[in-house]
């Protein structure tokens, strides 16, 4: 059984969790990278990276809300709605 690296958790857990929520899957596309480019100045001094940046971008453009376990994405600045998922850090 294969276990993702970081939870230890098997992945057909997460295949089953993903397949039975609700999720809205975005393909990454030059809006979402020039999204993505445009939070650098306000994202920076939280130290987030352009995969951070990649994860708020749609839930900007698009009003969904992100769900992550990294509290940093939780910026007050964004107008964007962040859900703290699991172990938040």
């Amino acid at each position: 059984m294969k276990t993702t690296i970081e939870r230890s958790v098997a992945v057909e857990i997460l295949h089953s969790l993903v397949k039975s929520a609700s999720f809205d899957n975005v393909h990454f596309d030059t809006a979402i990278a020039e999204g993505s480019a445009a939070l650098f100045l306000e994202t920076k001094a939280h130290g987030m990276s352009f995969a951070d940046r990649a994860c708020l971008a749609p839930g900007l453009q698009r009003q969904f809300t992100v769900l992550t376990a990294e509290r940093k994405m939780r910026i007050s600045s964004i107008p964007i709605k962040v859900k703290l998922v699991g172990n938040a850090h």
